[in-house]
């Protein structure tokens, strides 16, 4: 599933369906204004499905019924701010992930600590990987409170004190940062989409960096950067934020022959970089 962009639902509070009259496809990558104005509404209560880039919306022309109009979802059940801050997913998860660590302390002593981080993983590190994705240009507030987690998830499983550094106790994991795993993510689906293994609709938006002269950069295996618009929310698209992050990449992870190479170079540097001292 990939959770770069987002799945709109379109349904109305009355009994009547829409009318197919037309079927209109939108590439959504962060301005959602752009949704409210093409529906007319000054405000639009948006709710998402973070799981697909397309939005395919049968429409009447008649927009008279569009005020009452709600954008649903079925896996994600936050509310999507208009700054797209993601707060209320943000609280989720961390309330729902401390719930969880609580539950787990009191099966601790009945498994060993190979199967207990395996019991870590499966309840706290899947919430925290869920769409991280979209964690991508969130307050740095809001990524130390997922930190958090993970670092009482941590603690928990070796029994380190409150007192004592994480730093160390995540190194000795191999557990990287939230930061880490987010900037992760987001190159393992431009990987993909470079190779082959990823939907259209994400491939389609990365593009070979083709200078117009021959130029040593030529053969390094870099992407385009367009031009955003809107600096705070626009060099959060995908099509904007993934080709920076893929061009400061070494060249030795970009040109990585494989997807499983890929991801083990990736997880090197980026652990040298989460762990190294400065």
């Amino acid at each position: 599933m990939y959770h770069s962009a987002t799945h709109f639902t379109l349904y109305t509070r009355s009994d009547r369906t829409l009318a197919c009259s037309n079927c209109c496809s939108l590439a959504l990558n962060s301005d959602w204004s752009g949704i409210s104005r093409y529906f007319g509404l000054s405000a639009l209560p948006l709710m998402i499905r973070m799981d697909c880039k397309i939005l395919k919306l049968p429409v009447r022309h008649n927009k008279a019924c569009l005020p009452a109009t709600y954008l649903n979802y079925l896996t994600l059940t936050q509310p999507l701010d208009s700054d797209f801050k993601l707060e209320s997913q943000v609280s989720a998860i961390v309330r729902s992930g401390f719930f969880h660590l609580r539950q787990l302390a009191k099966v601790k002593s009945l498994l060993a600590q190979q199967h207990f981080e395996a019991v870590i993983h499966a309840f706290i590190t899947s919430r925290l990987d869920y769409c991280n994705a979209l964690y991508f240009g969130v307050s740095q507030s809001s990524l130390v409170r997922l930190q958090l987690v993970q670092n009482a998830a941590a603690r928990l499983l070796t029994g380190t004190r409150k007192t004592e550094h994480i730093t160390p106790i995540l190194a000795s994991l191999h557990w990287l940062p939230v930061h880490f795993r987010v900037h992760f993510k987001i190159l393992l689906f431009v990987f993909k989409s470079l190779n082959g293994l990823a939907p259209p609709y994400l491939s389609e938006l990365l593009h070979p960096y083709a200078p117009a002269r021959c130029l040593r950069s030529a053969d390094q295996l870099l992407l385009e950067v367009p031009r955003s618009k809107r600096t705070l929310r626009g060099d959060r698209a995908f099509s904007v934020a993934a080709p920076k992050m893929w061009n400061d990449l070494p060249l030795h992870i970009r040109q990585a022959s494989s997807l499983s190479v890929f991801k083990t170079n990736l997880k090197t540097h980026f652990y040298s970089l989460a762990f190294s001292p400065a």
